[in-house]
């Protein structure tokens, strides 16, 4: 997180996180034997979701990002 430039850091972490969240998913589906598309949307879905409303919560309250 701290080694792109400043302006980056947080599409950088966005994206880092998405791309945990698709291997965790791929994962987890087939340990489970589940759909695997359907569980890396889910995750994928509800990843960004949460992350969109943490930023956005930082931002409406004026909390520094790094």
């Amino acid at each position: 997180i701290m080694l792109p430039p400043e302006n980056l850091r947080v599409m950088v972490t966005f994206a880092s996180v998405l791309f945990a969240l698709v291997v965790t998913g791929v994962l987890s589906a087939r340990a489970s034997n589940a759909r695997v598309t359907h569980v890396v949307l889910r995750m994928i879905a509800g990843g960004a979701f949460a992350m969109t409303v943490t930023y956005a919560i930082g931002t409406i309250f004026e909390v520094p990002v790094v």
